[in-house]
């Protein structure tokens, strides 16, 4: 019953294809956040820093290709089925409510069926305002994170860096360290950093350049920016996907991909309902 409604007028065509569609919701939904923590989670939950618990340090038993394995599968569950609830959720709820009864697209209109008037009152502003600081902080989070990451990325394109050796730095003892103006290093007497640093001044610099496109994008309209540039987006992810599946390791990417998968369906309900209830009891030394 409930799996067939449209999520629009019942006589109403969908204005974008499936295509586009997908374009957009990766974009506005994941896009900076999955580029981000599909490389570092991995890693966090491989190397065990901040005790996760699937490092074999940690358990007490296995081995590192079993904890590449955990790693992968822990990360797909947060990227999975539980990580899009929420987004399916607020996605559905708020297009029901404005497409289909008329509302508003406002966070607030979405509690009318357990409100009722009292969204056109105080207890509908505050859910409006509070939706709209959670965005904000959700949405500088995602992007100090991906201004961070293009930081980084530039400093290694501009110097060249390949497999631990940076091929554009001149050989001169003065660019022996070449990243020493970046944040939290200093230059020693006698030496210069090289070309793009990664520090805050450059960081700020991109989140500008950011806001800007997006600030373009949100006044050319949904047709002309935000489709167009989700698709550019969105086409830009796939090549970079591509290029490293086809030109590194291509057997092992796959391989890794579907035994990942696999541990993630036996442990989907394991890890689900985990909640730490006797690790947050503390260690045995403490006597708990």
């Amino acid at each position: 019953k409930y799996g067939n409604l449209k999520l629009g007028p019942d006589d109403e065509p969908p204005q974008y294809s499936f295509v586009t569609w997908f374009s957009m919701l990766f974009s506005a939904g994941v896009a900076v956040g999955l580029f981000y923590y599909s490389v570092a989670e991995p890693v966090w939950h491989y190397k065990g820093w901040g005790g996760a618990r699937w490092a074999h340090s940690v358990k007490g038993y296995g081995n590192d290709n079993e904890d590449a394995t955990h790693a992968l599968m822990i990360t797909w569950y947060h990227w999975g089925v539980h990580g899009w609830i929420p987004y399916t959720t607020m996605g559905a709820v708020l297009a029901i409510m404005s497409h289909r009864r008329g509302f508003p697209m406002t966070i607030r209109y979405i509690f009318w069926p357990l409100i009722g008037e009292r969204c056109y009152g105080w207890v509908g502003d505050a859910v409006d305002i509070l939706s709209i600081m959670t965005t904000i902080f959700g949405v500088c989070t995602s992007l100090g994170l991906g201004a961070m990451q293009v930081n980084q990325g530039m400093q290694r394109l501009d110097h060249g860096f390949y497999r631990g050796k940076a091929y554009n730095v001149p050989a001169d003892p003065k660019y022996a360290m070449p990243t020493c103006g970046g944040t939290g290093k200093t230059c020693l007497e006698g030496m210069e950093s090289y070309g793009i640093q990664t520090n805050v001044g450059t960081q700020i610099g991109i989140i500008v350049v950011i806001t800007l496109v997006a600030t373009l994008s949100v006044i050319s309209g949904m047709d002309r920016g935000i489709v167009n540039l989700s698709r550019f987006n969105f086409s830009l992810g796939m090549a970079l996907l591509l290029s490293v599946l086809f030109l590194g390791e291509t057997y092992f990417c796959l391989d890794a991909v579907v035994q990942a998968f696999g541990y993630y369906l036996w442990y989907f309900l394991k890890v689900a309902f985990q909640t730490d209830a006797f690790e947050r009891l503390g260690k045995s030394a403490m006597g708990l």
